[in-house]
């Protein structure tokens, strides 16, 4: 299974080559042949949905995907794992969990809402993570 890792103190992607162990724990393999655990408090695991956008970009947990149009017809997504199956959904973004309901992602609505990568929660301007914790 692909993953990503976000690194909340360096605020970027880690771009060491990263394993998920059989148990769960993320390790980190450096330059010198080194295999030490990553710390998860100060660290984001975000998975891929296994599905790719419109343009064939890989969507992963954490992105904000959107339909591409400019102006007020502009709809925007940010997809989330949800933990009941172990799938992925969509909340329409901003997200405001109280007032509007996810869907599951599919390669049908990507298509028919030719839905694309725009940004990701940690780097999208305005997205504040407390307004959109899950509720």
């Amino acid at each position: 299974m692909r993953f990503r890792v976000w690194c909340k103190n360096k605020n970027e992607w880690e771009r060491d080559e990263m394993f998920l162990t059989e148990r769960g724990n993320v390790v980190l393999f450096n330059n010198r042949g080194e295999v030490r655990p990553v710390d998860m408090n100060k660290h984001i695991l975000e998975f891929s949905t296994g599905l790719k956008d419109a343009n064939g970009a890989e969507i992963f947990e954490g992105d904000i995907i959107s339909n591409g149009k400019e102006g007020e017809k502009e709809v925007q997504h940010t997809v989330e794992a949800h933990a009941w199956d172990g799938g992925f959904v969509v909340w329409q973004h901003p997200v405001n969990k109280m007032h509007n309901t996810g869907c599951s992602i599919n390669y049908g609505w990507i298509e028919k809402f030719n839905k694309v990568v725009v940004s990701n929660i940690h780097q999208h301007t305005g997205y504040d993570p407390v307004q959109n914790a899950s509720k």
